[in-house]
């Protein structure tokens, strides 16, 4: 991984059992664990008695599903929970633990502490779902950026298009249909590249049509409202700075594209890494570089966006 031209290393020291990432010119540290009172242990060490208000980085990777499946109705389970703050890291191997302690769960139901990263409310729901816990307050990185940069960071620009040609006029009858946005559309987008994904559904049933346009439910009020419903309770750095910049981010911008952008991070995340076995007990180097950048990059874009640093 790379970061304003300067290669990432990692290392590994047999005396601490932890890792040091070196990149952008910084050191983290970084905690492997399936063990609760080791995760608990970090919290306390770097996330307790916080007198304000502290953003921490959140990312996770799932079970790589290789069913013959469709791709829509494939499911797979959550991995590891990536978690940055203060040049320190902690990967939690989610499927390998030995138990979710209450006071590990309570720690992510501190109100001072802000779990930050994109599709934050889809990470929750997959903890608490799977895990039994979830973040008491959440950012969506990308949510917060096209709030506060309103058409930068447009998630869906064939969208905000067909709105612009049909303003003022409400007529059923003008648009013939092409597609209508199904929930199996939105299922299991989770990661960094799942815009892209869900692009590609998007093209895959939009080329069957003349027009190439999207009509999400004749209004497309459906995907507004659970817009508004995840900005609500999510603050999504791409989002956030797709709506600042419109021009600039489209709609499978991802992860990479923010921390450009927003926080000026050159980094590389590679797909190869991300389809990787995030469930084996222990994680190549490979692996705990790319989770460390993960959290990493998410909590310096959600620093830019609510703070400016």
């Amino acid at each position: 991984m790379t970061s304003t031209g300067k290669k990432t290393t990692v290392t590994f020291n047999p005396n601490t059992l932890k890792y040091t990432v070196n990149h952008n010119g910084k050191s983290t540290e970084t905690t492997v664990t399936n063990i609760s009172s080791e995760a608990e242990q970090w919290f306390k060490l770097y996330c307790k008695n916080k007198i304000k208000a502290t953003v921490i980085g959140m990312a996770m990777r799932h079970k790589l599903n290789t069913s013959n499946e469709p791709f829509h109705l494939r499911t797979s389970e959550a991995a590891t929970l990536h978690l940055y703050v203060d040049d320190k890291c902690l990967i939690i191997q989610l499927l390998n633990m030995d138990s979710f302690s209450n006071s590990l769960k309570d720690f992510f139901m501190n109100p001072m502490l802000i779990f930050a990263g994109i599709h934050v409310d889809n990470i929750n729901n997959r903890l608490f779902k799977e895990c039994g816990f979830r973040a008491c307050k959440t950012l969506h990185i990308r949510d917060h950026a096209r709030m506060k940069w309103p058409g930068k960071f447009s998630e869906y620009p064939e969208l905000k298009r067909y709105e612009d040609e049909n303003e003022g006029n409400n007529s059923d009858n003008d648009v013939e249909p092409i597609l209508t946005i199904e929930p199996w559309m939105l299922e299991g987008l989770e990661g960094p590249d799942d815009d892209d994904i869900f692009a590609k559904k998007i093209q895959r049933v939009a080329l069957d049509g003349e027009e190439h346009r999207i009509e999400v439910e004749k209004s497309i009020d459906t995907l507004q409202k659970l817009c508004f419903k995840r900005a609500f309770k999510t603050l999504d750095i791409m989002e956030g700075a797709r709506m600042r910049w419109p021009e600039k981010f489209s709609k499978d911008a991802g992860l990479k594209v923010l921390a450009r952008e927003v926080a000026n991070m050159h980094i590389d995340l590679p797909h190869h890494v991300s389809l990787s076995k995030w469930d084996a007990s222990v994680l190549f180097l490979e692996q705990v570089e790319y989770a460390t950048m993960e959290a990493y990059a998410s909590y310096c874009v959600a620093h830019k966006l609510l703070i400016g640093e």
